[in-house]
């Protein structure tokens, strides 16, 4: 049984892949997880190591990627979006996911009535704060009717975000990143690569929708969910019934008609998510490597990591509500409501 479930649910991701590609008015296809930091410290040296510079001196420069399954402009099936948290000073969790994923969004045109995201089941990615989030945004935009949230079998990983991050583990072997910026140059080089993300924009669902959220209880043993809105728009959750035979969802015995609410109460519909600031003292490990490392930095190298400080010091992310304005101007405005009421 659990070959069986693996194997639909590779088939499933494929057609989600397959249809996002084909069908860009009709569905968009994410995939979003994050590389193994072991790779993503800075300075990143490979030949030009120095006993001046120890494991603990160096910052990390974590990364996340989203992959889009749509055209891009070098005619392949995916656009990738990464996103690096340096000195790990941004708050991570389901806040981060979140909010890459919305960010990445707004930025595809167009945004069809469908959106499928593929996540790794751990509990940054499979909680109720990510259901309730994007319950939230259907309330709030009208490009977006319906979010399903696909999540792996436990201990099984995206092969294509894999093969990517691979890739870029391979190339860091070969190619030293003194600076952050050497280490952003070096994804942007790699086919597909729309953006790398530093200057990331983090907003506080969990603590807005937290009071709210419905503890159904069927998370644990479940794997995709489908998320939309009641022809009187009140949210719900399903448990996949459009996707994968019931007869392989654990735990919901009548997974057809099954649907629970996101909410016990309706957040308030005119308040939107806080932007999260970085950590000052965490962006302070830039700076500090880049002292220790001074006698193997250029003077460009040593001003890029004081530039890179200064920057995300006095960034300020934009008010929610205009994310929400650039996700309606994207939308398809001709489609007819894909999920007015929980049945097909």
């Amino acid at each position: 049984m659990h070959y069986d479930n693996i194997h639909a649910e590779q088939l499933d991701y494929e057609l989600r892949k397959m249809y996002g590609i084909k069908f860009p008015r009709m569905l968009i296809s994410f995939t979003h997880d994050g590389m193994a930091k072991n790779k993503l410290r800075l300075p990143h040296l490979n030949i030009n190591r120095s006993k001046i510079l120890s494991d603990v001196d160096l910052a990390y420069c974590n990364l996340n990627s989203l992959l889009i399954h749509r055209k891009n402009e070098e005619g392949g099936n995916c656009i990738i979006d990464g996103y690096f948290n340096l000195g790990e000073s941004f708050p991570g969790g389901a806040n981060s996911v979140i909010s890459q994923i919305i960010t990445s969004l707004t930025q595809c045109t167009p945004i069809p009535p469908i959106l499928t995201i593929q996540l790794d089941n751990c509990s940054s990615n499979k909680c109720y704060a990510v259901i309730g989030a994007f319950a939230w945004l259907l309330q709030h935009q009208t490009a977006v009717k319906e979010v399903y949230l696909c999540y792996n079998e436990v201990g099984h990983t995206h092969i294509d975000v894999d093969g990517f991050f691979g890739r870029f583990a391979t190339l860091l072997d070969r190619t030293e990143c003194f600076s952050p910026q050497d280490m952003f140059g070096l994804l942007l080089r790699q086919k597909g690569v729309r953006q790398a993300a530093y200057c990331l924009k983090i907003y506080d669902f969990t603590a807005m929708l937290l009071p709210h959220l419905n503890k159904f209880g069927n998370l644990k043993n479940n794997h995709m969910f489908r998320v939309y809105l009641t022809a009187d728009k009140i949210p719900k959750v399903q448990i996949a019934p459009f996707i994968r035979s019931s007869k392989w969802l654990k735990g919901v015995p009548d997974a057809e008609i099954y649907d629970t609410d996101v909410f016990t109460t309706q957040p308030e519909l005119d308040k939107m998510p806080e932007p999260m600031k970085c950590d000052y003292g965490k962006l302070e490990s830039l700076l500090h490597v880049a002292s220790k490392a001074k006698e193997l930095l250029t003077k460009n190298q040593l001003q890029n990591y004081h530039h890179i400080v200064n920057l995300l010091k006095n960034s300020v992310a934009k008010p929610f509500v205009e994310i929400i304005e650039t996700l309606n101007a994207n939308g398809i405005a001709t489609h007819q409501d894909v999920a007015s009421s929980g049945n097909r």
